[in-house]
């Protein structure tokens, strides 16, 4: 289903297909982000757009995915053995749930992680919602987040 939602960005076919995803949103969720997490660009980028349009349809719920970020996060140090840029494909994928109000930033929570590595991601984080056309202009809380970790 995300590698149709990748080539067409029909998210109604998505949405017929996912009748009850929300009672699995954190197992969904932490099966994308681990397979894109060691994709291209194109699947990727498109992680955020698809998790936003589930949310915005009531399909997952964002304590499901904060829960799965969790859980990321968690192992993210053994994940970049493999993908050493996980830290910031992960900021790319989860900037637009930001951006769109799918989260907050407290509900991304890097406290596991050794300061060195919360302050790289924060930076990664604060770039990708720069990168998204003025979409958080309206956001006080993002703006003053980039404007911390340039």
């Amino acid at each position: 289903m995300f590698k149709e939602f990748v080539a067409e960005q029909d998210l109604a076919e998505v949405q017929a297909q996912l009748h009850d995803v929300l009672e699995h949103t954190q197992a969904v969720t932490l099966t994308i982000w681990n397979f894109a997490l060691d994709q291209k660009d194109a699947e990727r980028n498109a992680v955020g757009p698809f998790f936003a349009g589930l949310a915005a349809n009531g399909l997952v719920d964002a304590a499901g995915m904060a829960a799965a970020l969790a859980e990321l996060i968690e192992f993210l140090e053994d994940i970049e053995i493999d993908i050493p840029k996980a830290g910031l494909y992960l900021s790319q994928m989860i900037a637009p749930l930001l951006a769109q109000g799918v989260w907050t930033l407290d509900q991304v929570d890097l406290s596991v992680l050794p300061d060195a590595k919360q302050s790289a991601i924060n930076k990664h984080l604060a770039s990708a919602l720069g990168q998204l056309d003025n979409a958080i202009d309206h956001d006080v809380a993002l703006v003053e987040f980039m404007n911390s970790h340039k």
